[in-house]
């Protein structure tokens, strides 16, 4: 099975190989937040993690934990919250004497919302940036959050303005172009990435020339390709560990690619907040 949607980690540590990821794993998603954080002067020292316990959500957090161990940036602060929680505020109240310089959540959408809309209303919080999974990476975003959006990052698997060129849809303008034609509307990266699922199918049977599952599998395996979605490279678990993770902004009430340099639309605003 190739699976475009889940990207927890144990979907692919269990003793089976019969399934692979279009998107980055989870634990893989911070990464290139780290990567680009680590490059602004000064670099940010401490960061703050709430995390809501649900399986993707602590994946994601335990491989933030572990990227930033890379760059040499200290947790001042991590909590695991009630899945169910839609009230953050006596969490920020704790982790404010902490004084981070990063915030980071690892979330769903809904999570991203109310996180955003309560993090603007507590004062004593003043961090150089706040960063997010699902959120302000989101077409609703700015409008379900407000001003309290401003400035949040979101990272994110797709950005339509990336530079890469592969078959089937060539490139991600292309893509763009011909799903609106389609369908009417801009594609989400959840849409891309959907059909870059059925890219990599076809490209392996293409290659193998028949229907046998095994062929199919030894090929799905030994894909090293770049499409309009990115690269699809797979290790011995079925993680694609070809695809790198962009980053988006919300300046003046808009979504900017930030990260990675060659799709940015606009330099990361930071610090978020000076003092």
């Amino acid at each position: 099975m190739i699976e475009s949607g889940g990207a927890s980690d144990s979907i692919f540590t269990r003793d089976q190989h019969l399934t692979f990821a279009t998107q980055t794993s989870a634990s893989w998603w911070f990464k290139d937040f780290f990567d680009m954080i680590s490059q602004v002067k000064p670099a940010p020292e401490t960061y703050a993690l709430i995390t809501p316990d649900k399986l993707f959500t602590r994946s994601v957090a335990k491989g933030v934990q572990i990227w930033a161990a890379t760059k040499n940036i200290q947790e001042v602060y991590y909590q695991v919250v009630d899945k169910e929680t839609d009230n953050f505020i006596p969490y920020l109240l704790e982790m404010a004497p902490k004084k981070p310089d990063i915030i980071i959540l690892t979330s769903h959408y809904q999570d991203a919302v109310d996180f955003s809309i309560q993090l603007s209303k507590v004062k004593e919080l003043r961090p150089q940036a706040v960063v997010m999974t699902i959120g302000p990476s989101e077409i609703n975003y700015v409008n379900d959050v407000g001003e309290g959006a401003e400035g949040m990052i979101g990272v994110t698997q797709w950005v339509a303005n990336s530079s890469f060129k592969g078959p089937v849809f060539g490139t991600p303008q292309d893509y763009v172009r011909e799903f609106k034609r389609k369908y009417g509307q801009l594609p989400t990266y959840q849409d891309a990435q959907s059909s870059a699922t059925g890219v990599i199918y076809q490209l392996s049977l293409e290659k193998c020339g028949s229907l046998n599952a095994k062929d199919v599998l030894k090929n799905i395996k030994s894909l090293n390709v770049v499409t309009f979605y990115g690269k699809i490279k797979y290790d011995s678990r079925g993680m694609n560990i070809g695809h790198k993770m962009a980053l988006v902004q919300i300046q003046q009430g808009e979504m900017k690619t930030v990260w990675p340099p060659e799709a940015a639309e606009s330099a990361l605003t930071f610090p978020l907040h000076s003092d």
